[in-house]
């Protein structure tokens, strides 16, 4: 977890959706509440497939922010 939250801080959108994933099952991290939720965002908007399809999934639901 410690890389990707390195590789997250500089901006690695792939990085950024694993440290979200991680975080959320459960693994140590440093992140803060509604974090994993923008790593997630932030790696949908540079393309990483499965970061697309949670957010569709947490949309469908009427859970976006937007």
């Amino acid at each position: 977890m410690e890389w990707f939250s390195k590789a997250a801080d500089q901006g690695h959108p792939q990085a950024s959706y694993n440290l979200a994933v991680g975080h959320l099952q459960g693994h140590p991290t440093k992140l803060q509440k509604g974090d994993a939720h923008k790593l997630i965002r932030h790696a949908a908007s540079h393309g990483v497939p499965e970061a697309e399809e949670v957010m569709k999934r947490v949309c469908s639901k009427g859970r976006c922010d937007e």
